[in-house]
Parts: structure tokens; sequence; C-alpha cells
């Protein structure tokens, strides 16, 4: 996107935050707007009623930091867990972690045995700031070498291409992201019924005049005060909503797609946008503008110094990767469904608003559980390591964690800076 377009979009997420505060008296928190009101809360009173949601509130402290949560849950005097019940609890984490993370799903990367020993042992959370820190690795060698990077954290944006990637986000996508913030808020005033903290308001939260959410708010005075174990379900549950949610809906993606997709007549069209100089695409004489046939590379392991043949244009091009697993294009992928059947279109949008509601109820999920001061995580991590710091030095004393948050925010403050400069330096 050109810097006027990104002007634009900053302009109206940001300014009409000022005007509702000052002309309708809206709750703001810089330039996020709060939409508050008490209608629903009756509704998830009813869903508190059900035990389940306690049990998976304290199976997302396995998701959120993995051994760490167990050893929690197993040794805590407030959940006194028994050993089989906490085994249980973490082999279905491994499970979950093992289905969620399948390697295409992350362009091969999850294949590296150091990724999986830190998503086995801390979890997403743990997960996350580990992939936060490798990306960043990536884009700042890519800059010392001389070539232009991927963002490789980017914003998802209904109806905008995501920069350097063959996706573009659908509008349909809207959809999964309504799901994701109902599911994932109202888990929390669930949660807080249950563990007897009053439930104020609900509502939704918009940057400027953009959605980014929805929110159930308890009573933070309450929160603050309770015990660890009930603050912590009440901030767990969310993101094990949006895992339940993902989940529910890959269900249906998997038989969806095989019934579907071979009664859709449909082509893909794959083009070279860039080609990065010295590059092994380069090397091996790669063009921008140059057709590549079928799209089965996208979904192959990047595994670094491995060969790749192409389709191309101008005949097969065999490629070696890089040490990173890169050959050094971007590539833009349309897809254009060939029939104009209305019966074909219906059964094309379901697929496409399964896939969507999968991923990004997925990909929250995780990143919620991520350390960092706007998230769940860092309120689950807060608590976790005051109970180890306790457990080591029998010593009330909450400074450790407050420290190790505010050293992890700032960690995480410069990969996102860093992750971000290919949208702006070229």
């Amino acid at each position: 996107m050109s810097y006027f377009t990104w002007a634009i979009i900053i302009l109206l997420a940001t300014a009409p935050a000022w005007l509702f505060k000052k002309y309708l008296k809206m709750d703001t928190a810089g330039p996020i707007v709060l939409w508050k009101t008490k209608k629903g809360t009756g509704i998830v009173k009813k869903i508190a009623k059900f035990s389940f949601f306690t049990y998976l509130a304290d199976l997302g402290l396995i998701f959120s930091f993995g051994l760490i949560g167990a050893y929690y849950l197993l040794f805590s005097k407030e959940h006194k867990y028994k050993l089989k019940h906490v085994l249980v609890m973490y082999f279905v984490f491994l499970a979950s972690a093992l289905i969620f993370t399948e390697p295409t799903a992350f362009a091969g990367k999850i294949t590296h045995l150091d990724f999986i020993i830190t998503l086995f042992t801390t979890g997403f959370g743990g997960f996350m700031f580990y992939s936060l820190l490798w990306s960043t690795w990536v884009v700042a060698y890519q800059y010392y070498i001389g070539t232009q990077p991927v963002p490789m954290v980017q914003p998802i944006i209904p109806g905008v291409d995501i920069p350097g990637a063959p996706i573009k986000v659908p509008l349909s996508a809207l959809i999964g992201m309504v799901i994701l913030v109902i599911v994932h808020e109202f888990s929390h005033g669930v949660l807080a019924i249950r563990e007897k903290i009053k439930l104020k308001t609900l509502g939704v939260a918009t940057l400027g005049i953009f959605p980014i959410g929805a929110f159930a708010e308890p009573d933070e005075k309450q929160l603050e005060k309770t015990t660890p174990k009930k603050r912590m379900r009440v901030y767990s549950a969310g993101s094990m909503a949006n895992f339940l949610t993902a989940m529910i809906f890959l269900a249906l993606l998997i038989p969806s797609t095989a019934l579907i997709n071979p009664s859709l007549m449909n082509d893909y069209s794959t083009s070279i946008v860039t080609v990065t100089p010295g590059s092994p695409a380069d090397l091996a004489g790669l063009k921008p503008g140059m057709k590549i046939y079928g799209t089965s590379f996208i979904e192959q392991p990047r595994i670094p110094n491995t060969p790749i043949t192409l389709k191309t244009s101008e005949g097969e091009k065999t490629i070696i990767r890089n040490e990173e697993g890169m050959i050094g294009i971007t590539y833009d992928t349309h897809f254009q469904l060939t029939s104009n059947q209305l019966s074909h279109w219906i059964k094309y949008y379901y697929l496409e608003i399964i896939t969507w509601t999968f991923l990004l109820n997925l990909l929250v999920g995780m990143f919620n559980y991520l350390p960092f001061a706007i998230f769940d995580g860092a309120k689950l991590f807060e608590d976790l390591i005051n109970f180890y710091d306790y457990k080591l030095r029998r010593k009330k004393d909450k400074t450790l964690s407050k420290k190790l948050l505010k050293g992890i925010f700032w960690i995480i403050v410069i990969t996102f800076i860093i992750n971000f400069l290919p949208y702006f330096i070229k």
C-alpha cells in the first residue's frame, strides 16, 4: 500500500476517537473507542452454568505456557490436580499443537526442531515469542546482505493483499472475525461469572471507525483482588474458546474441502512480482512477470539447501534454496472460479468462510497468549512467575514478574518495529 493509503487509514483509525469522546462522551483508550452495553449479560449467565468452561480454562494454562503451566496445575495449592489428570491435559495440548501446527500452516517453519521443542515445553506463549525473535533475525539478516525482506509480521485486513505473500484476505473473512471476537470475549464473561466476579458490561471496541473486537468487562478491582486461580481462569478462557472454535471449523473444513473442491471449476494464476538480485531464483533465471504453473510449491516446507523445481512460462527451473530455505521471490496468486453457476459460488464462499474462521481463531488464540502487555498472556505470565518466585524464595514479592514483563515488552516492541520496516524501507 502507498504512504497516502496508510495515512488515510491512520487518520480514520485515530481522529474519530477524539470526536466520540468529546461530543458523545464515549469511553476511549487512546485511539480505541469502547461501545458498552449491559444487554446480553443474561445470556452469558445462562451459559456460565456449564462446568465444562472451568476445565477448558484450566487447560488453557498448559496451552499458554506448556510445562510451566502444567507444573503450576500439579503443585498449586489452589488447583491440586492429580498427576494423571495433568498428564491427560498435557496430552490434549500436544495433540492439539500437532494438529494446529501442521507444516503447511507455517510454510515449513515448524519442521525445525527448535520450534517443536519451544512449542511443546513453553506452549503457544513461548512459541509465539520465539517466532517473533526468529522472524526479526530473518528480516535483519536480509537487510544486512542487501536483499529486500518480506514483512514477517503482517496485519490481516479483509480485502487487502498481504505484502510479499500469495494471499489476499477476502471480505468474507469479516464473518470469521465476528465469530472469533464473540467467542473470545463471551468466554471471559462466562468464567468471570463462574468465579463469582461481577460482569459489568459487554461491548464492541473500534479503532476509530474500524471494528477490532468485542469485550466483556469484569469488575477490574474485584478481579485484581481475587485469587490467582480465579484470575488466571478468566484470562485463559478467551484463547481456549478460540482454539475450540478453530478445531470445530477445521473438522468442517477437511471433509468440506474434499467433497466440494473437486466439483468446483477453478483455476490458479501465479505471477512472479519481484526477484531479489543474487538470490537462488535470480541465479536460476527467474524474472518478474514470469508465470508459475501450479501452486504446490507454496505448500512445500522451506528446508535450507534443498532443490525445488518450478514449471514456468519459460520452461522448468530448478532452484536450490538458500540457508534460510528461501528462493528470493515474491509472487501473486489469484484464484479464478471459471463457472458462473450459483451453486458453485455458494460452495466457494462457504469454503472461504470456514477456512478464514478456522485460521483467524487459531492465529488470534496463539497470538493472545504472547506475554505482551495488552494480551491475556501477560496476565497469565505474571501470576505464573509470582507462583514460581514464591516457590523458590517463599516471599510474596511481585517485583520480579513486573520486571520480566517490562523487559519482554520492550523486546517485543523492538521486534515489531523491525518486522514492519519492510513496509516503509524498500
